[in-house]
Order: structure tokens, then sequence, then C-alpha cells
């Protein structure tokens, strides 16, 4: 994922991304964003190969099988939330907001916990080692 990152960010030179919180806005780089991501995909990587001795392979699984799940829910939530006419009047459609909130709550703490799984493989690989000495 960090290469392919890296790769893309050759490709977008003039794209931007703007956003704001409260009342700061805020424009930065796509090349600059996809850098950052390869750069934090490269460390967790760096750190699997290091500690891949100590680590469950359940476990690992576990947690590359919920991370794609996830990633593949966020893919389809958003076509699904973006696609369709929207008119005026389905503005007001609170129900359909409420849902799209409610399963975007879920999918945010499903990946938020699948991330737990390895700080907790980690530290069970490194007390069955200290177990074995």
């Amino acid at each position: 994922m960090a290469v392919v990152l890296f790769v893309l960010s050759f490709f977008h030179f003039n794209n931007s991304v703007d956003f704001h919180v409260h009342d700061t806005y805020y424009v930065m780089n796509v090349p600059s964003i996809y850098w950052g991501l390869s750069l934090f995909f490269l460390l967790f990587w760096m750190i699997y190969h290091f500690s891949y001795r100590l680590l469950s392979n359940k476990l690992i699984w576990w947690h590359l099988m919920g991370i794609i799940i996830s990633i593949a829910a966020i893919i389809l939530f958003g076509r699904y939330q973006l696609s369709g006419i929207r008119h005026y009047y389905q503005y007001s459609n609170f129900e359909q907001v409420n849902t799209y909130q409610q399963i975007g709550r879920i999918i945010a703490v499903t990946i938020i916990a699948i991330q737990f799984l390895y700080p907790i493989n980690l530290v069970l690989g490194l007390i069955k080692r200290f177990k074995k000495w």
C-alpha cells in the first residue's frame, strides 16, 4: 500500500484537498497526503516485519481480514451513499441521514477495535516468549 501511494503521488501534480475545521480553512496538495500516508504505512510494515516472530498467525489474519473487510465496507458504503440523484425534498429525510450516520459509526468503531488486535498480539507474543526463558 505504501508503494502504491508513493507511486500515485507522482501522477497528481496540481490536485489539492481543502477542508475546514471550525473557522479555519486548510488546503493540502494531494502528493503530500500520499507521501504522509505512505510513510505511515511503511512505518507499520517495518514494525510488523521486525516483530513477526513474536506474533500469532491467527491474530495476524484476523487483523488483516478485519482491515480488508472494513475498507471494503467504507468503499461500498461510500458508493451507496453517493449514488442516485438527490432532489431538494430528499434532504429533509432525517431517518435516512440517521441510518447513514449509524452505519458510519459502526464502521469506525469496527476499524478502531481491529487496530487493537496488533498491540494485543504483540503483548501476547512477548508473554509467550518470556515464558519460554
